[in-house]
C-alpha cells in the first residue's frame, strides 16, 4: 500500500483538541531556545502521521532489524517529553515531527540502541517497514520555526543576541521581526552601551516580552496550519 493509504486505513484523523496538544508539546518537547535561530526564517520542522507515533523505538546491535515496542504507564523515560504510548496516542494520536536541530539522545539498552527523536521524516510499520512518505506531503507539513517558540525564551536571549550579531546580520534582523521589536532592541542596546540595562523601564521590559510572547504564538499558529494542511492533503 501507498504511504496514503496506510494512513487512512491504520491512522484515525487527529481531532482539532489534538492537533492544538501536538502544537503544545512540540514546543515544548526540546530546549529549542538553545537550538533555532530567533533571527531570519527559521529553521525546517516536518509533521506527518505516522503508524508508530507514540511507541519506543529500537535497533537490534546485531542484526540491525528495527523495533517498535509500547511505553508502558509508570515505566520509566530517559527523556522528559515522553510519555506512555496510551497517553500519547489520547493527547495526539498519530501525530510525528521531526526536526534536524536539538539534542538527539542516543542510549544502549542490552543489545539495543535506543534514540528518542527522529531527525529525518520517516514513518514506519509497526513490524519496522519503511513507508516513504510522498514530497507533496511534505511539503504540505513544513514550517520554519524559530526559538521565541520556547517558553524559556526570554528577553534577555534576543538582547545578548542582538549585541552579538546586530551588525554583522543587521539587514536580516530587520526583515525578520517587526520594526517595533527593531526599534525596541535598539533602545537596549543603547542602555546596555551604556551600561545601564538594570535601569531598562518596566514598560520597556514589558513590552519586549510582550513581543516575544506575540512572535511564539506566531510560531504556534505557523505549525498548526501546516499540519492541517498535511492533514487535508491525507485525508481529503
Amino acid at each position: 500500500m501507498t504511504y496514503i493509504e496506510t494512513i487512512r486505513s491504520s491512522c484515525t484523523r487527529p481531532t482539532p483538541t489534538q492537533v492544538a496538544n501536538f502544537v503544545d508539546y512540540v514546543a515544548d518537547a526540546h530546549s529549542w531556545y538553545k537550538h533555532l535561530p530567533t533571527f531570519g526564517s527559521g529553521a525546517p520542522f516536518y509533521f506527518y502521521m505516522n503508524p508508530v507515533a507514540g511507541l519506543a523505538r529500537r535497533r537490534d546491535i546485531e542484526t540491525k532489524e528495527l523495533e517498535f515496542l509500547v511505553k508502558e504507564e509508570g515505566e520509566q523515560f530517559f527523556h522528559y517529553n515522553e510519555m506512555s504510548t496510551d497517553k500519547y496516542l489520547d493527547q495526539f494520536g498519530k501525530l510525528s515531527f521531526s526536526c534536524n536541530r536539538g539534542t538527539v539522545l542516543l542510549f544502549r539498552k542490552d543489545n539495543y540502541l535506543i534514540n528518542d527523536k527522529s531527525i529525518l521524516p520517516k514513518a514506519f510499520t509497526p513490524d519496522g517497514q519503511e513507508i516513504e512518505i510522498p514530497i507533496q506531503i511534505l511539503e504540505k507539513g513544513i514550517c520554519f520555526l524559530t526559538g521565541t517558540l520556547s517558553q524559556y525564551y526570554g528577553r534577555h536571549h534576543i538582547i545578548r543576541l542582538f549585541y552579538i550579531q546586530g551588525q554583522e546580520y543587521e539587514e536580516v534582523i530587520k526583515a525578520s521581526v517587526s520594526p517595533s521589536v527593531y526599534n525596541m532592541l535598539l533602545e537596549f542596546e543603547q542602555l546596555r552601551q551604556e551600561n545601564s540595562l538594570l535601569k531598562a523601564s518596566e514598560k520597556q521590559k514589558e513590552v519586549l516580552d510582550t513581543l516575544i510572547v506575540e512572535d511564539r504564538n506566531r510560531n504556534k499558529k505557523t505549525m498548526e496550519e501546516a499540519i492541517n494542511n498535511m492533514l487535508k492533503s491525507i485525508y481529503s
